[in-house]
């Protein structure tokens, strides 16, 4: 009779445990992985590193004019310059660490290694805005003799590498922060080479030495006004917000979409990136479900989040929709992976 009752007592085991893989959270990792990494677009690393290439190469050049030409709109652009070049650099080793696998403690890899990039980079655009209104200011109050043909001739040469830089990663059709803050970079050096082109040609043609620092002032408050958005675009990444907020709603909208799922519970949306997203969440469903239609229906969802929202990691776990049949709480919340 002990051993009948043995028998029978795990044979009730076995059927508990197969029924807690079907509407549990045994099967949220199949098939899986290629979605908890992915690697960073190649083309970006080397369009970052030929944008670095050119930057460097002609930051010497408007060095050495800065100096000669003794112009505020000259020094801002060839400091921002510095910034750029900095700012590139930066960028491409945060892409190339991004490109990392998931190893160890970073179970997610270093996706977010771009976001802390991006945000290093508008933290210096900040610092260099600062920098060049203090100077403005002093040098409206004083200004300076400016030989006005190095200005110019170096503002032209500065606008169209800056240009050629940013249009070449632009191509790229990233959306991470990381490329953004570089451009944002290259774009506000545009600006300062315009700048010191207008300067360099009210100087040589009128004298009037104050346009300088004016046009620095210009300058620099619209660097900050793009450096602004994103500082506070990386910081809602690492608070992990999410990048809308009607996004969760429509994610929500689209999981119940599917014939199976009678209600999304539990349910959470993140950024690894601009662009790249995260999810959670508790799918109901009817307790009878096999679990292989689970599993089969569990990787489609993912696929289409991939494709409609940019989800790069998806986990959806399954439960048994609340009727009198339903899985009881100790069946739904057993981990079969332990």
């Amino acid at each position: 009779m002990s051993s009948r009752r043995d028998s029978h007592n795990k044979n009730q085991h076995e059927k508990a445990h197969d029924h807690t893989h079907g509407h549990g959270t045994g099967f949220h990792h199949h098939h899986h992985h290629h979605h908890h990494w992915d690697s960073a677009d190649p083309s970006v690393r080397d369009r970052l590193l030929w944008a670095l290439g050119l930057n460097a190469a002609f930051l010497f050049i408007e060095v050495v004019a800065a100096f000669w030409s003794d112009s505020l709109a000259l020094f801002s652009d060839a400091g921002h310059m510095v910034m750029d070049v900095a700012a590139l650099a930066l960028a491409y080793g945060m892409a190339v660490l991004s490109a990392r696998r998931p190893e160890g403690r970073y179970t997610y890899g270093f996706r977010r290694a771009p976001v802390l990039g991006a945000l290093g980079n508008g933290l210096a655009l900040l610092v260099m805005v600062a920098f060049i209104l203090h100077e403005a200011f002093i040098r409206i109050q004083s200004p300076p003799e400016i030989a006005g043909w190095p200005v110019l001739i170096t503002g032209v040469a500065g606008l169209a590498v800056n240009l050629v830089s940013a249009l070449f990663l632009a191509g790229g059709h990233s959306h991470s922060l990381n490329v953004r803050g570089a451009m944002l970079h290259l774009i506000g050096d545009a600006l300062g080479s315009v700048g010191a082109m207008v300067s360099g040609a009210v100087i040589l043609l009128t004298g009037w030495r104050p346009i300088d620092p004016i046009i620095s002032v210009f300058i620099a408050l619209i660097i900050l006004l793009t450096a602004l958005p994103l500082v506070t675009g990386t910081i809602r990444v690492l608070l992990e917000a999410s990048p809308s907020s009607d996004l969760i709603d429509r994610i929500r909208d689209f999981l119940r979409h599917n014939g199976r799922v009678k209600e999304v519970s539990d349910l959470h949306v993140w950024e690894l990136d601009s662009g790249a997203l995260a999810v959670t969440a508790y799918l109901l469903t009817d307790p009878e479900v096999p679990l292989h239609e689970l599993a089969d229906i569990s990787d489609e969802l993912r696929d289409s989040l991939k494709d409609e929202f940019s989800v790069v990691h998806a986990v959806l776990e399954w439960r048994c929709h609340p009727s009198p049949h339903a899985c009881d709480t100790e069946d739904s919340t057993h981990d079969p992976s332990h």
